[in-house]
């Protein structure tokens, strides 16, 4: 909330705006989002590796065949 006075600190108020947003608010905002997305991609990160871990596929025999 934005206010001016008619005194250095009191008096009437000439103007007010309540929707007024700080701009440290929507840096805020922002840094939250990023840090919420780097969260979720880290999480993916480590369900991935755990998946490959669990479906490892088992050796072919037939793999050495024709091996020189």
């Amino acid at each position: 909330m934005v206010r001016i006075f008619a005194g250095s600190f009191g008096g009437p108020t000439l103007y007010e705006n309540e929707k007024y947003v700080s701009p440290n608010d929507t840096r805020r905002q922002i840094k939250r989002l990023k840090s919420t997305n780097y969260a979720r991609r880290e999480k993916a990160e480590a369900d991935r590796d755990e998946r490959k871990q669990t479906h490892v596929l088992p050796a072919n025999p037939l793999d050495d065949v024709f091996a020189q």
